[in-house]
């Protein structure tokens, strides 16, 4: 189950930009990754620009501080081509959609092993194992 988690820090996306957060992101994930649709889990959390700091300076404004999203795949998905391609058209829809930020836009990617990736109270790893006995 591939996760990106998108936090918006300072003023909250609007129902309309959620909407084509959520659908253009799986897209990317779908059309770069190879993932499945059904199986694509966006989020979008926004939090005060006071709960983040840089340089240990707390932000404040009442504008779009920041944005950054974390895609979570299983170690080994996709190329390093398209990982690249991920941060750079995930950046671009964020952009679009929200707007440009004050601090600059970050995308990253957290590989998790299949031993450590758990849904419905199995790892991703023996519920592959099942379907090979099965």
């Amino acid at each position: 189950m591939p996760q990106v988690n998108v936090t918006v820090i300072g003023v909250a996306p609007s129902a309309e930009q959620k909407a084509v957060l959520f659908k253009s992101i799986t897209d990317l994930m779908v059309d770069i990754l190879g993932r499945q649709r059904e199986l694509v889990v966006v989020s979008v959390t926004s939090v005060a620009p006071s709960d983040w700091s840089v340089a240990g300076v707390a932000q404040d404004g009442d504008g779009l501080a920041g944005v950054q999203a974390v895609v979570k795949v299983l170690t080994g998905t996709g190329s390093d081509e398209q990982k690249a391609m991920m941060i750079e058209q995930t950046t671009d829809v964020l952009s679009r959609v929200l707007g440009n930020p004050a601090m600059p836009f970050y995308v990253t990617f957290e590989e998790i092993p299949s031993t450590s990736w758990g849904y419905n109270g199995r790892s991703v790893a023996d519920i592959a194992k099942a379907r090979q006995v099965g």
